[in-house]
C-alpha cells in the first residue's frame, strides 16, 4: 500500500472506525465538551515543556517528580520518510479536513506556554 493510498484509506474513515493510532490527535485530547488542555507539550521541546509543565502543577501543590526519565531513549534522531507534498489535489483535501485541527494546535503551541 502506497503512503497516498494509506492516507486516502485512513481519511476516508469515520472517526469512531479509526484505529487510535490514526486518529486525529484533537480527538483523543479533547474533553467531553470539546475543549483542549491548557498545556501541550510538544516532543521538540520535551525537556523545557517538562520543566514549565512541572512549575505549573507546583504552584497547584503537586510534584512530579522532578526532571523527566529517559526510558528507551533512541540512539539517534531521524527525519520522517514520508512527506504529504507529493499527495493528489484530491488526497491532500481529505488530509487536511482530517488532521488540519492538529497541524493547527501544532502551530499555535509553537511559543513557550506558561499559563495553565
Amino acid at each position: 500500500m502506497s503512503f497516498e493510498d494509506f492516507i486516502e484509506f485512513t481519511c476516508s474513515l469515520a472517526l469512531c472506525e479509526m484505529d487510535v493510532h490514526t486518529k486525529p490527535q484533537t480527538s483523543l485530547i479533547m474533553d467531553s465538551k470539546g475543549r483542549l488542555p491548557h498545556f501541550i507539550a510538544r516532543l521538540e521541546n520535551l525537556d523545557q515543556d517538562w520543566n514549565t509543565f512541572s512549575n505549573l502543577t507546583l504552584h497547584q501543590k503537586v510534584n512530579l517528580g522532578g526532571a523527566l526519565p529517559r526510558l528507551n531513549q533512541s540512539q539517534t534522531t531521524s527525519e520522517s520518510l514520508c512527506s504529504n507534498s507529493s499527495l493528489s489535489p484530491t488526497v491532500q483535501r481529505h488530509y487536511e479536513l482530517t488532521y488540519g485541527p492538529d497541524i493547527k494546535l501544532f502551530e499555535t503551541t509553537a511559543g513557550s506556554q506558561t499559563e495553565a
